[in-house]
């Protein structure tokens, strides 16, 4: 109920209307094939996810991140081995090109499934055989990387679908975001403006920070910091795993420069999962809902004025002053993800 009507969802999908909400049945689903040890589906389905919109790559890396973290490298690995055998089958079509590297690619898949399945069948029962499967994604992903360098692969749906838009829109805000970024903007600064300099032990000058690596490198050590969270509860068998591995698809929108004002969708709709956890912190997915959709309102009345001028009137009047709850939201979210709840549960893991 939380997730289908939700109303910054409905607004985005149904009245603005975008295509953001096309990478969450991916993200929900690789959840729960992660809490269900079925990692490689899960980094299949986030590959898949961020070919339809690609700021997916920016949080599902929260996820392997979160399997090192629980102690589970074999998993991590998995994930990003699914993830790479998608983007192989997806990308192919400008990967590998011409009949002879097809052949190539054919005939390594083949080798690989003949031998996999030899020792699936010789080592029944025993690590090497339950994991003898996974030659055969390692197979495919070596031989279309080798064809895609070494026989004129194109790297355009790189470039065009996933570089270009990094660099397409050099601003600290697109939009009403309500964010660091555009508080930040409205005191004069400039997403290339220079922070300070840093000096590394490699390397005696001094390098630029710019204020772009800034905001990012605070959006990365909240993810880790969240991916550290949820191993934690999913040790103390806490529901409030689930809200941690959430959490960052709201400090994307927070911290992140260069943010359209419809991106705090993503962290509206998946925060229903603190619904799981308890009342207080399903009202904490109600606010940040009604940030995102007041986003989403407010571009709309911008276009159409004349709608509901009181409404618009007030929502002109928010932005991006606004942003200041969105950072104490962020902050309250990220507090609950890295510190243990207040009952002890019994221990054991909740994952598979």
């Amino acid at each position: 109920m939380l997730f289908w009507f939700n109303p910054a969802l409905l607004l985005n999908a149904h009245a603005w209307p975008q295509w953001d909400v096309w990478l969450l049945p991916f993200f929900v689903w690789a959840l729960v094939c992660v809490t269900t040890g079925r990692w490689w589906l899960a980094g299949v389905l986030v590959g898949v996810g961020a070919m339809f919109k690609g700021q997916m790559l920016l949080v599902a890396s929260v996820l392997p991140v979160f399997a090192l973290f629980c102690g589970r490298p074999l998993g991590a690995l998995k994930l990003l081995l699914g993830f790479a055998c998608a983007w192989g089958v997806v990308c192919s079509p400008w990967l590998v090109r011409g009949e002879r590297a097809m052949t190539l690619v054919a005939g390594v898949t083949l080798v690989a499934s003949v031998l996999a399945g030899g020792a699936a069948w010789k080592w029944r029962g025993r690590w090497l055989g339950k994991n003898a499967v996974y030659v055969v994604p390692l197979a495919f992903v070596g031989a279309v990387a080798s064809v895609a360098v070494w026989m004129g692969g194109s790297f355009s749906w790189w470039s065009v679908g996933f570089a270009y838009g990094t660099r397409h829109y050099m601003r600290l805000t697109n939009g009403p975001t309500g964010n660091l970024s555009a508080l930040l903007a409205r005191y004069g600064w400039d997403v290339n403006d220079v922070v300070t300099r840093v000096t590394w032990p490699w390397d005696d000058a001094p390098t630029d920070l710019p204020l772009r690596a800034l905001l990012v490198t605070v959006f990365v050590v909240t993810l880790v910091a969240c991916a550290a969270g949820a191993a934690m509860h999913a040790r103390r068998r806490d529901p409030r795993m689930l809200l941690a591995l959430v959490t960052p698809w709201v400090t994307l929108h927070a911290f992140m420069p260069q943010m359209h004002e419809r991106y705090l969708v993503w962290g509206a709709a998946l925060t229903c999962v603190a619904a799981g956890v308890s009342v207080g912190w399903t009202l904490i997915h109600v606010v940040v809902s009604l940030l995102a959709a007041s986003y989403i309102a407010l571009v709309m009345l911008n276009i159409n004025g004349g709608f509901a001028p009181s409404l618009h009137a007030f929502l002109r009047a928010t932005d991006p002053g606004v942003g200041w709850m969105l950072l104490l939201v962020s902050a309250i979210l990220v507090y609950v993800s890295v510190t243990p709840g207040p009952k002890s549960r019994t221990p054991g893991a909740m994952l598979k």
